[in-house]
């Protein structure tokens, strides 16, 4: 079943030019979807509502309302019981920068509300993230150059190393570039497998252009 996503009072996002949905995360029966053009985040409760609910904005940082237009959130994750932070909803922007250079980010609820900054190096931008059950914040990025192609990078940071004022860079898990069998790498889900292991699930965004696939990647992350 499909629906038009709606606004807090019924009418289609589209009528109310909100663009461009482009996260999405899950806290129990309530689902938040990040709002990259207009820069705003809703409420979703699909199990109470079903396909008539409607998103209710959540109060956010002023900051998020100052990205820039088209680079603003890109990736948002909440963060279950039992792992620090636990409670709050991780924002992060695809190219919005601080005066270092580095990607602008967000602590929004939970006991340690704020912004921090993830360190970017080599031109990444950010096109998603997830929660791992091993205490990570998993940052999906990718670049596109015309010379050398599209690349991707995935950064695991520790939850413990994220809080306000920090600057956070993590440890790389894969990064490939377009000798390898990849895309327009935009999504990524994070699950247990079949004997416990963490498996990290990728898809792309053709962006209905013929010299784009939807490639779907799967990796086992060993702990």
């Amino acid at each position: 079943e499909m629906a038009p996503m709606r606004g807090p009072d019924g009418r289609t996002l589209t009528s109310r030019k909100w663009f461009d949905t482009e996260s999405l995360t899950a806290d129990g029966d309530s689902l938040y979807v990040g709002i990259e053009r207009a820069n705003r985040i809703l409420r979703y409760r699909l199990h109470a509502d079903g396909l008539s609910a409607r998103g209710i904005p959540i109060q956010t940082p002023n900051g998020i309302r100052k990205l820039p237009f088209n680079q603003g959130l890109e990736a948002l994750a909440f963060v279950p019981k039992g792992l620090p932070l636990s409670g709050s909803l991780l924002a992060i922007s695809e190219r919005g920068l601080d005066e270092n250079g580095n990607l602008i980010a967000f602590i929004i609820g939970g006991a340690t509300p704020g912004s921090f900054a993830v360190r970017r190096t080599d031109l990444f931008e950010v096109s998603d993230a997830a929660i791992s059950p091993s205490g990570h914040l998993v940052i999906l990025e990718r670049y596109f150059r015309f010379l050398t192609g599209i690349h991707l990078r995935l950064r695991a940071i520790p939850l413990g190393e994220i809080r306000p004022g920090a600057i956070v860079d993590g440890k790389v898990l894969l990064e490939a570039d377009s000798g390898y069998d990849i895309d327009n790498m935009e999504a990524l889900a994070i699950t247990r497998g079949p004997t416990g292991e963490i498996l990290l699930t990728l898809i792309s965004d053709n962006n209905f252009n013929f010299f784009q696939r939807t490639v779907l990647l799967r990796f086992v992350w060993p702990q």
